[in-house]
């Protein structure tokens, strides 16, 4: 057992010298520093193999130099991803020097992507609307992290409160623009993730993970929210496009129309967005609903604004009779997407995979031998659970062990 511990240390050690090769061109002037320390530690550990050789009886003082050996492994790692450099929604190049501790993340999807990197424990601050993981209401209870409030409408004076080291915001909400040209006097990086495109996600996926030190997590999760998109599309190839009318806002109606991260989601679901003519997300009447005749109709009711009850009275309210002329009211395919899965609809994160799995299912239930009728008006995890195979990768719910108190 000990030869087999000595021998994984050895692996680790020999990814870590390929790491410093590859890594030449970043680190530069460090280089030399790191194979020097690398070199000495591929010493120790072939001390230690002689030692288990010739003094078996010896095993706590191997323990205890292995364990040694492993932390400076961990140090020398942590310093390998420091600095740290990317280029934010703006085309600002953002450089980080060591490992932030203190993250305050402005709109839900910038935290779920925090947490999903892991990340989690660095974040000291987030808007009042972020939900996910579940146990981050018990980090702002108890004050480990700080609601900062709105992140559409941020206070600089709360935000600074919490100390940062460095902001994430969107590129899409325009208040993180001036909050980003305010903090700038302060030195303090705010980081504006583009959230246009499911491109652009996967693209912020990589520049969270690359300036909070985890590159390798958010690389994994990248890959996995890709081949969640890969499932749905592929489990629709070769039906016919349904067409949806996707209402982020229920009250005035909002509809995601085309060049939205939404609209892709929609058309990898196999449907075909009855407002595709709006441009982002814009503001419709309801008796557009009798011009665009939608097959399906989804909207997004976390916001408690208005209940499927609710909805459909307020539809017949405005359309009257003729509201039974639009295909998705008169074959009762309206759903009202509640919970998490609202979530998944709303926020440009690491669930757009198992949203858009979400989307095909509703839209082509016969793809997973199922039919519309069984399909609940009100959908939520409580009331359908998505048909995914294992082979399907899952996100990973991670447990909030907030490292750094907010002050």
């Amino acid at each position: 057992m000990r030869r087999k511990a000595l021998s994984s240390v050895a692996a680790s050690l020999i990814v870590v010298a390929v790491v410093v090769a590859m890594s030449a061109a970043y680190i530069g002037h460090q280089l030399s520093a790191y194979s020097a320390q690398v070199s000495e530690l591929y010493s120790a550990v072939s001390s230690l193999n002689r030692t288990v050789a010739s003094q078996a009886s010896a095993t706590s003082s191997i323990a205890s130099q292995q364990q040694s050996i492993q932390s400076r492994l961990s140090s020398l790692e942590s310093s390998m991803r420091f600095p740290a450099s990317a280029v934010d929604a703006t085309g600002q190049q953002i450089v980080v020097y060591s490992e932030p501790t203190r993250i305050v993340s402005l709109m839900p999807s910038d935290t779920a992507i925090l947490f999903a990197v892991g990340a989690g424990p660095q974040v000291v601050g987030v808007d009042k609307y972020s939900s996910w993981p579940p146990c981050l209401s018990a980090l702002k209870a108890n004050g480990t992290v700080k609601d900062i409030g709105s992140g559409w409408y941020p206070n600089p004076e709360v935000i600074l409160s919490a100390r940062p080291d460095i902001v994430f915001g969107a590129s899409s909400v325009p208040s993180n623009h001036a909050l980003k040209q305010q903090f700038a006097a302060y030195g303090i990086p705010v980081v504006l993730l583009p959230d246009n495109t499911i491109e652009e996600v996967l693209q912020s996926i990589y520049t969270v993970g690359r300036l909070t030190g985890h590159t390798g997590a958010a690389q994994l999760l990248a890959e996995n929210v890709t081949a969640e998109l890969s499932y749905a599309e592929g489990s629709t190839i070769g039906l016919n496009r349904t067409s949806v009318a996707l209402i982020v806002w229920p009250s005035p109606i909002w509809v995601a129309g085309n060049g939205t991260w939404e609209d892709q989601m929609i058309t990898a679901a196999g449907g075909s967005n009855a407002f595709s003519k709006v441009s982002g997300w814009g503001p419709v009447d309801p008796e557009a609903l009798l011009a665009a005749r939608p097959q399906v109709i989804i909207y997004t009711a976390g916001h408690g604004q208005l209940n499927y009850t609710e909805f459909m009275s307020a539809l017949y309210q405005k359309l009257g009779p003729a509201a039974d002329s639009v295909p998705a009211i008169a074959s009762g395919r309206v759903y009202a997407v509640t919970g998490e899965y609202n979530d998944w609809l709303t926020e440009p994160g690491p669930f757009v995979g198992y949203g858009t799995i979400l989307l095909s299912v509703l839209l082509h239930p016969e793809a997973y031998g199922m039919n519309y009728t069984s399909i609940p008006h009100v959908v939520s995890p409580g009331t359908l659970r998505l048909p995914v195979p294992a082979s399907v990768p899952v996100i990973s719910t991670p447990r909030c062990a907030s490292a750094v108190s907010s002050p």
